[in-house]
Parts: structure tokens; C-alpha cells; sequence
């Protein structure tokens, strides 16, 4: 049973102690990809290393996180650009960007996304997009942009209207550990109603933990709960459901080859 992590963080310290573990504990399970979003321009080189440690394995993304926004400065988002232009064929998406009411420096976090839209349409690259209450602005700015390349709107939480909107940009709903979660009913309702071919697999590790390992690290291992989750909320066979979400994961990242006949 082939399974994709759309969303973790494995270049984290977090991993540093035992990520070959963690790596061979999920091959063991089925995880045959992993795609790592960048957050900033120091974790880039990292993110370079580990795609040749395991390049069967490791997919990345370079992007600058609105998180970061405090301590980028203005040469980092030409630094990024410089970096896509290098590795283009390497990549497979820009992000992890976003929008965050959460953080400071509004404007700021506006100029830096809009620009890395705006690479993302100039490289033809799909987007992995981090939101905090701007999910409608987000998706104003995109429009405006004329971007027509899909992605992912990773840990989506909003409305079925939301979702919808999305969908119709072209990109696919990443579900982490929010769905596992019984009072997450929003969501839960939303993963009912919409398509199969609406989602996308993600644990975002080392953050986000699945429902029974609140307060642990999270892990791609943890991947094989958030489907079980999934499945419980659908009305499809599990091998279905399984297919089909790593076809989605094929669809927005070009370099993930699909599943053959047999499988």
C-alpha cells in the first residue's frame, strides 16, 4: 500500500538524532515519498543534502514561510529566486508560503507571498500554502496573479464554500492531524461532502501531532493515521480512497510517479 507525506518538515533539528530511522520505519510502512516545504533561505542547503542522501525518496520545495517574516531580510526573496532558477528541475513546488494573522508585519508578508507567486507562476511550479484566518485574502491574490498552477493548501480548517474555491484554483485540501480529531467537526463534515480527488495526505512533522500523541513529536509515521482517519469518514473502500489520494498527490507534484496497473 503506497503512501505519500505531501507535508513534513524532516530537515528539521528535530530529526537530527534518528531521521534514518524514521526513514526506514516509514518505507517499512508503505511511505514510498516524502515531500519537504522550505520555510526559509538557511534551510535550503539542508533540504539539497538530504534529496541527495535519498533521492528515491525526499522530494523538496523551497519557499519562505510568513513565520520567518521578523528575521527575512529584503535579499532573501532574490536569494530564493536565485536558488529556484539553480534547481528547477530539482523542486517541485514553491513553499511553504503564506499569509498569517498571527504574525506581524502584515504588508510585509503580503509583498514576500505575492512575489513568490509570482516565481511560482514565472517557473510553472504548483504552491504549498500555509494560512492563519487569509484564506479569502490569499485567494483574492492569487486570482488577481492569474496563477494556474494548483498546489496544496496545507492543514486546510474553513468552510465547504472555502474548500470549494480552492478546488476550483486548481488545488488540492492537505489533511493532517486536524482530521483525526473528533472535535474538529467543521473539517470532518467537509472531508464528507467533497470528492475523493480533493485531498491530499500530510502529517507536517514534526508539528501537528495525531489524535492519542498530543505533546509527542510528530512523524511521517504518523501518516497511516491520518488515512485511517480519512476512511472512516468516507464511504469508499479503503483501497480506493488510497489510490486515489496518492493519484492527487501525483497530479499537483509532477515528479511523483503515478501508480502503475498492477498496483
Amino acid at each position: 500500500m503506497p503512501f505519500i507525506d505531501s507535508h513534513c518538515h524532516l530537515d528539521f533539528p528535530d530529526f537530527d538524532q534518528d531521521r534514518d530511522e524514521v526513514i526506514q520505519s516509514c518505507q517499512k510502512q508503505g511511505i514510498v515519498r516524502c515531500i519537504l516545504p522550505g520555510t526559509s533561505h538557511l534551510q535550503m542547503e539542508k533540504q539539497l543534502a538530504l534529496k541527495g542522501a535519498y533521492p528515491d525518496w525526499i522530494d523538496i520545495a523551497f519557499g519562505l514561510h510568513p513565520y520567518m517574516i521578523e528575521s527575512q531580510k529584503k535579499e532573501d526573496v532574490e536569494a530564493i529566486s536565485k536558488m529556484i532558477a539553480s534547481h528547477s528541475k530539482t523542486i517541485v513546488a514553491l513553499g511553504e508560503i503564506g499569509l498569517d494573522k498571527r504574525f506581524p508585519l502584515w504588508e510585509e508578508q503580503v509583498r514576500v507571498f505575492e512575489r513568490q507567486v509570482e516565481l511560482a507562476q514565472d517557473f510553472q511550479l504548483p504552491l504549498i500554502l500555509h494560512h492563519q484566518k487569509s484564506q479569502d485574502t490569499m485567494l483574492g491574490i492569487l486570482r488577481k496573479k492569474g496563477f494556474s498552477h494548483g498546489g496544496v493548501i496545507h492543514a486546510f480548517s474553513g468552510s465547504l464554500q472555502q474548500a470549494q474555491q480552492w478546488l476550483a484554483l486548481g488545488f488540492k485540501l492537505g489533511l493532517g492531524g486536524t482530521v483525526t480529531y473528533l472535535r474538529a467537526q467543521k473539517t470532518r463534515q467537509v472531508v464528507k461532502e467533497l470528492p475523493l480527488d480533493s485531498f491530499v495526505l500530510e502529517t507536517d512533522a514534526p508539528d501537528m501531532p495525531v489524535y492519542g500523541y498530543q505533546g509527542q513529536r510528530n512523524s511521517p509515521e504518523r501518516l497511516l493515521n491520518v488515512f485511517q482517519s480519512l476512511t472512516s469518514l468516507r464511504n469508499e473502500d479503503g483501497s480506493v480512497i488510497e489510490r486515489q489520494v496518492y493519484q492527487n498527490t501525483c497530479d499537483i507534484f509532477g515528479s511523483v510517479k503515478p501508480l502503475g496497473d498492477d498496483l
